[in-house]
């Protein structure tokens, strides 16, 4: 995990990472790692169930140096590193992906760790997405206003980060604080993990694979729960040895359940949209993993590669990745005849992840937020600058069918109720709005299977802009 990848303007959330790595124990559940004593009779019934022919099980190393030695935790990474050429080799071979050519390594400690992180951040790319992200995270109500992000995101990342590989590098990184947790074999699992990415990058051009037109965030964090998602399934299944069917719907539900129960307290006192992109790679990538390997074994996970998914709906439910089922295609905004001063600040698409995320962020409880957002169909989340230092925020949301829209609606209304403290609410069918005590409104109306949400916008032109956006968005069942 880290350093940064800018990933096009304004994602939700940020986190946009454009290494991959893990984690440390506490954060996510140890990346449910540190469950497997409380899954362990759940597993031996599970380990009955035959796995797929495909799929052979990932063998454990040779034995990490003795307890006895007791090195300190410097010593102890890098005598994990002069094994992981060997360890590389068996995992290339029981994954089933080339190794191409060796996979260069080093580990640094925190101090290093936190001045490469900052040099990164405070690059001109990163940190004008980082400056924007803020901005666009604040006027979504998603982090206080008073945060300063970037601070925030340094002590997070410098806390949590075990290990991570850089495509653009190719080479794998561990911190020398990873042997430093009471459990030897954690850090033999940071480094299977890293050792997979470094097979993913060999095999399927892991730079490449990340690349997308700026705005299309959604798809973007759907690969990147693929890469991670199939790095924790190896490193899991190198944890259990084999002895139990990881992959087995019920111990996959409840390995990757676990990676919320075992957070740390920095972590969840983090914003809900920046802990929820930090665990969704790994949480729901690794519940999409399992389905895959379950449907065809390794094998079927280098087909996400080959074809990755076109959303987090597809991570989240992966049937609809194997049916392959289209999102609608909600049209960009460039300029608005109601605001012809409005100038476009930012273009994204936030799936059903963000959608529940946003709900969830103002109040809605986790379960109904869930609901709502899995009738997602497509959207497009926009927002304009306007004199004065102002912005607009619209969302364009397309549902599976009306009665989804219908969910979807009072979901936003219940967050908004909540978000939108001292205005004046007025409610209507298919219509509610909040007026506050700038002369702002809120709007959220419904029409068929869409729903449309305008935040700030100026009272004397709200109902002309909404007419305008409804009119120039094509019903759900006509879009391409």
């Amino acid at each position: 995990m880290s350093p940064l990848r800018a990933r096009g303007p304004g994602r939700l959330g940020t986190l946009a990472l454009r290494a991959r790595g893990s984690c440390r124990p506490g954060a996510l559940g140890a990346l449910a790692l540190m469950t497997m004593s409380a899954l362990a009779r759940d597993a031996r019934v599970a380990a009955a169930q035959p796995q797929p022919e495909a799929a052979q099980p990932v063998p454990r190393a040779a034995p990490a140096t003795p307890p006895s030695a007791a090195p300190d935790d410097d010593a102890a990474t890098r005598a994990l590193l002069t094994r992981s050429d060997a360890l590389a080799a068996e995992l290339a071979k029981s994954r089933g992906l080339p190794l191409r050519r060796r996979i260069a390594k080093d580990a640094v400690d925190v101090a290093e760790l936190q001045r490469r992180l900052a040099a990164l951040l405070a690059e001109g790319e990163h940190a004008t997405q980082l400056a924007r992200e803020e901005r666009l995270l604040k006027h979504w109500g998603l982090i206080p206003r008073e945060l300063d992000y970037r601070a925030a995101l340094m002590e997070l990342l410098t806390r949590q980060v075990a290990g991570y590989y850089d495509p653009k590098r190719r080479r794998l990184t561990l911190a020398t604080n990873a042997t430093d947790v009471g459990d030897e074999s954690w850090a033999e699992a940071v480094l299977v993990h890293e050792l997979q990415h470094g097979l993913q990058d060999q095999a399927f051009a892991l730079q490449k694979y990340g690349e997308l037109v700026p705005g299309e965030d959604d798809a973007a964090n759907a690969r990147e729960a693929v890469t991670e998602g199939d790095a924790t399934a190896v490193m899991i299944a190198w944890r259990m040895r084999g002895a139990v069917a990881w992959a087995d719907p019920v111990t996959a539900r409840a390995i990757a359940e676990s990676f919320d129960e075992g957070s740390e307290d920095g972590l969840r006192a983090t914003p809900l949209a920046v802990r929820e992109h930090l665990v969704f790679p790994y949480r729901a990538g690794f519940a999409f993993a399992a389905d895959r390997y379950r449907r065809g074994g390794w094998r079927a996970l280098d087909a996400a590669f080959r074809r990755p998914p076109r959303s987090t709906e597809q991570i989240l439910h992966p049937e609809l990745y194997e049916r392959d089922e289209r999102p609608s295609v909600v049209p960009p905004l460039q300029r608005l005849a109601a605001l012809p001063q409005a100038a476009l600040l930012d273009e994204t698409v936030w799936g059903e992840l963000d959608v529940g995320i946003f709900l969830r962020s103002h109040g809605v409880a986790a379960t109904e937020a869930a609901l709502a957002a899995a009738g997602w169909n497509g959207d497009r989340v926009t927002v304009f600058a306007l004199p004065g230092d102002r912005q607009l925020g619209i969302v364009r949301l397309a549902c599976d069918t009306e009665a989804d829209a219908h969910e979807a609606l009072e979901a936003l209304e219940r967050a908004l109720d909540a978000w939108i403290l001292g205005a004046a609410v007025e409610r209507a069918r298919a219509r509610s709005s909040w007026l506050d005590r700038r002369g702002a409104l809120t709007v959220v109306e419904r029409r068929g299977a869409a729903v449309l949400v305008l935040h700030d916008a100026p009272l004397r032109v709200a109902r002309a802009l909404a007419e305008e956006l409804w009119a120039g968005w094509p019903r759900p069942a006509e879009t391409p």
